[in-house]
């Protein structure tokens, strides 16, 4: 088995696109979001031309999505220009709670024509009106290919926000039939812990039958809790209170814990800020608290820099208990991913100021409040 591992949609993109250009029997695709952008339009037009020329595509798109997609950036859908009443309300109430300069008045409520082909091919099998509360991002590419992480189909991951703030995500290719089998009887079978004969552990939260099977909460507190050293957590919105426990604990038993997340989530910010003032407190010694000013997106874990866990989870209370997720756990050292990785956080880290004080992670309570209720 081969793999790469990349940091950003800048470079993640090209490698997929380039994938799909090259599939010659099947495409799986699980999104979360895709918007009617620049690189939404180009990654719909490279799944079209290869349901043209004979690919057998099966496309998930959560109907959930269309909330942010409504709400944020562009407020452009590529699937989703019309959203059910209760859900356009949401993305409503969303959009005027995260108002950011640029930002469109109204939403564009035309289905874009390269979405109307592919709705409409005899090649595309797909599934766009369903609620599935699935958060999990991955491309499988003629049975060989897996490519999985926390990207979504997005301008912002490719470029940069309306703010002008890059984006830092996580994304792995990993090449090998017997793995990508693997995952699939895992995904069929609805199983949400899935070990891997090549050294790949995949962790999901699953709904199976209408009961919710979610690991990721488990297996999380596990490697926190195994951590010896060092503690690298590269995190996009926090809040679950074992998890939250469970690194104050590391702390306390002389883990050097080093939180990297952003200092203005695009969502939720003064909930992520009230949590990480609370952590902050908690931990008298051993946290280092970076806010970045770029958003960091990605959802990583790295223990004692060997085994690392990234993919679509966050170390928040929607991700531990409402949301389906995938998260894919291995050694950096193994897969020679470590100076990758440490090249990776030391990016992040440059355009980060560490914290000294709560002072400089205030919040409003009573917007933290609100969030807590979403």
């Amino acid at each position: 088995m081969t793999s790469e591992l990349y940091f950003n949609g800048a470079t993640a993109f090209p490698i997929l696109l380039e994938s799909i250009q090259s599939a010659k029997r099947t495409l799986h695709i699980q999104m979360f979001i895709w918007r009617e952008d620049n690189i939404g339009i180009v990654l719909a037009k490279c799944v079209l031309d290869a349901a043209d020329r004979g690919v057998k595509i099966t496309l998930s798109k959560d109907l959930i999505g269309g909330i942010f997609e409504h709400a944020e950036e562009h407020r452009l859908s590529l699937f989703h220009p019309k959203l059910p009443p209760l859900l356009a309300f949401k993305s409503a109430v969303l959009a005027v709670g995260y108002p950011m300069k640029g930002k469109p008045s109204k939403v564009i409520r035309t289905l874009h024509p390269l979405a109307h082909a592919l709705l409409h091919h005899p090649n595309v099998q797909m599934t766009y009106q369903v609620c599935q509360n699935d958060h999990s991002k991955f491309f499988i590419i003629d049975d060989e290919i897996l490519c999985m992480g926390g990207i979504n189909v997005e301008e912002k991951e490719f470029t940069s926000d309306l703010l002008g703030r890059p984006y830092h995500d996580f994304m792995v290719f990993l090449h090998s039939e017997t793995l990508v089998s693997q995952f699939k009887t895992c995904l069929e079978q609805g199983k949400t812990q899935c070990k891997s004969s090549q050294g790949v552990t995949f962790i999901m939260n699953r709904f199976r039958h209408g009961q919710k099977h979610f690991q990721a909460k488990s297996d999380l507190l596990a490697l926190i809790n195994k951590a010896q050293t060092i503690l690298h957590i590269v995190m996009a919105y926090i809040g679950d209170p074992q998890i939250t426990q469970a690194i104050v604990s590391a702390t306390q038993r002389g883990v050097c814990v080093m939180l990297y997340t952003p200092k203005y989530a695009n969502l939720q910010n003064d909930l992520n800020r009230y949590h990480l003032s609370h952590l902050f407190k908690s931990c008298s010694k051993n946290l280092t608290l970076y806010l970045c000013a770029d958003m960091i997106h990605g959802k990583l874990v790295w223990i004692d820099e060997n085994e690392v866990t990234f993919g679509s989870t966050n170390l928040n209370k929607q991700a531990m208990e409402t949301l389906q997720e995938l998260n894919i756990l291995y050694s950096a050292v193994n897969f020679g991913h470590k100076t990758n990785l440490q090249k990776a956080i030391q990016r992040i880290q440059e355009r980060s100021i560490c914290v000294s004080s709560s002072k400089q992670i205030a919040y409003r309570p009573f917007v933290a409040w609100i969030e807590s209720l979403a």
